[in-house]
């Protein structure tokens, strides 16, 4: 039915999301709505968009076989319950796509993300316990069974971060297979790794650190933009606290550590994870110890 999707990505967060909307974007087949995050089955009533809201995202879809939306709340478990019923409840046929990212890598790109937006000002071992979201984003089991339970294997794809950034044609091959629709016939030269560079340097909060001073052009930027779009910047002051070199001894012992504490748990998620799937990443660090 047109202006409403069947098709949906939902997650996870910081594993590719944003390179695999655009890819299937350009698809002739496939209709991705250019509001990449509506978030519309993860919100309430009192604080999403109107349902008519929500279709008019698709209007511009023509004869598209797949309509379709991308919002990683859709798999945050606990913090967004529901969003598995009330997708199958709109589009009961749905196709679900799911691409995961190592565990701890993926917890420690979201850890970073979060401190870049001024969200976050705990050391990444206080913020990286195991009931935090940041580690339950990672507990891919647990983000899927709903969505198994209500659509069935055979309605999900699964694929990997590592092997979408390594040859993104196939994996879109695959899925365009999946999906029953022509494969892409176009090389694809966009680098979907590029948006997800690892920074030079991750706040840690710890008595490790140097100082971050903001440069004369961040000052001169916040004079000359207006007031209006000030809420660019207003991040920028939490920003500027304190800072590691991810190449300094420091930072790696303190990464090297926190995966020790936290890889038999990451190793039980991933047993999980296959129990459920029967799909093998074994190219996971985690899976393999």
């Amino acid at each position: 039915m047109k202006n409403k999707p069947n098709l949906f990505i939902i997650g996870a967060m910081k594993s590719g999301t944003s390179s695999l909307h655009d890819y299937l974007g350009k698809h002739p087949q496939v209709f991705m709505s250019q509001f990449k995050e509506p978030m519309y089955f993860s919100r309430g009533e009192d604080e999403r968009m109107t349902k008519s809201e929500y279709e008019s995202l698709f209007d511009k879809a023509s004869d598209q076989i797949y309509l379709g939306e991308s919002s990683t709340e859709y798999s945050k478990l606990p913090q967004r319950q529901n969003s598995a019923n009330r997708i199958k409840s709109y589009a009961p046929n749905a196709k679900l796509i799911y691409i995961m990212r190592e565990p701890f890598k993926r917890a420690i790109s979201h850890y970073w993300h979060q401190v870049k937006m001024g969200r976050e000002q705990r050391s990444m071992k206080d913020a990286l316990t195991l009931d935090s979201e940041y580690l339950l984003l990672s507990y891919y089991a647990y983000q899927l069974q709903p969505y198994y339970d209500l659509f069935g294997a055979e309605n999900i794809f699964l694929c990997s971060f590592e092997t979408f950034v390594k040859n993104p044609d196939t994996t879109l091959n695959n899925i365009c297979d999946w999906l029953e629709i022509d494969n892409p016939t176009e090389s694809r030269s966009k680098n979907a790794s590029k948006k997800n560079v690892t920074p030079e340097v991750l706040y840690l909060g710890s008595d490790s650190f140097i100082n971050f001073i903001q440069t004369p052009v961040i000052r001169l930027l916040k004079k000359l933009i207006p007031r209006s779009y000030s809420f660019i910047l207003r991040s920028l002051p939490k920003l500027s606290k304190r800072f590691v070199n991810k190449n300094s001894p420091i930072f790696k012992e303190e990464i090297l550590t926190l995966y020790e504490e936290l890889s038999p748990t990451l190793q039980k998620w991933n047993r999980e994870l296959y129990e459920l799937t029967k799909s093998d990443f074994a190219h996971w660090k985690s899976w393999q110890n």
